[in-house]
């Protein structure tokens, strides 16, 4: 990974080192809210997760059966049914195909995996699921969530740790790591930061608005900011970096548990 940049200049030169690092994605994964649980058993909403996905889905109020077709692959579910058809061949399920708050929902796993997508990655505890299928990429999480106000973190808070994230991409200038961030970053983050001695990046994020915090659980969320980096017109992209600092909720306010790193290029003309 690639430390700290203090200039324009060195920003440049340390995008064009980051480019040729698994830092570059072609997109962010979407969200997706309304996951339901049942039996042991992770349910998602069946028409936005395929048609996400570019697959196509009907619905036959007379006979409840649903048709999702996807490439050369055609599924055929009814309601209340515990057996899908997936190209003529019958399937059983885990859980019977469910209808609520006037959504389908059927489970995850067997969705995922007839559509070709596979599941890269179960959060048990925010009860969030990654999917991908090529450089399309998804996240599911329960349904969204009545947040009390009590609970939710002001606008001014929210960019109080965006400040201090962006101070700990250098601790060299902070003389009590541990003191300094512990009323905004939990211990595991903070020992994880003086073991990797500070952030890989130092860009000055700071677009915070009403968008950048989104609550997965009662006590997780997720802060994502922005830097615009330069141009590469040469390539023609715009490239832009991203920060997504996870939090927890303890001690009585949100603090960060880790952070990611990402950088996106956009095409500048088509």
């Amino acid at each position: 990974m690639f430390k700290k940049a203090g200039t324009a200049l060195i920003a440049a030169v340390m995008l064009a080192a980051a480019l040729q690092t698994d830092l570059v994605s072609a997109a962010r994964p979407a969200w997706i809210s309304g996951a339901i649980f049942e039996n042991k058993r992770t349910l998602v909403p069946l028409r936005p997760v395929a048609e996400f996905f570019e697959a196509e889905v009907a619905w036959s109020a007379r006979t409840q059966d649903i048709t999702i077709e996807h490439g050369e692959t055609r599924i055929l579910l009814k309601s209340g049914s515990n057996q899908a058809v997936i190209n003529g061949k019958p399937i059983a399920l885990d859980v019977p195909v469910t209808v609520a708050h006037g959504t389908t929902y059927v489970p995850l796993r067997f969705v995922a995996e007839s559509l070709g997508a596979q599941i890269d990655n179960w959060n048990s505890y925010a009860q969030i699921v990654t999917l991908s299928l090529g450089d399309k990429k998804l996240e599911v999480g329960p349904r969204k969530l009545e947040v009390p106000n009590e609970r939710r973190a002001t606008l001014a808070y929210q960019r109080i740790l965006s400040s201090k994230l962006n101070e700990a991409a250098d601790l060299s200038r902070i003389k009590q790591v541990r003191t300094h961030f512990r009323p905004y970053f939990t211990d595991r983050f903070i020992n994880k930061l003086i073991q990797e001695k500070g952030l890989d990046f130092d860009y000055p994020y700071k677009d915070i608005g009403s968008w950048s915090l989104s609550y997965r659980t009662l006590s997780t969320a997720r802060l994502s900011e922005y830097y615009s980096l330069p141009a590469d017109l040469k390539r023609n992209v715009d490239p832009t970096s991203y920060r997504d600092a996870s939090l927890v909720f303890t001690d009585g306010r949100w603090k960060v548990d880790d952070v990611s790193f990402e950088i996106v290029e956009h095409i500048l003309f088509p």
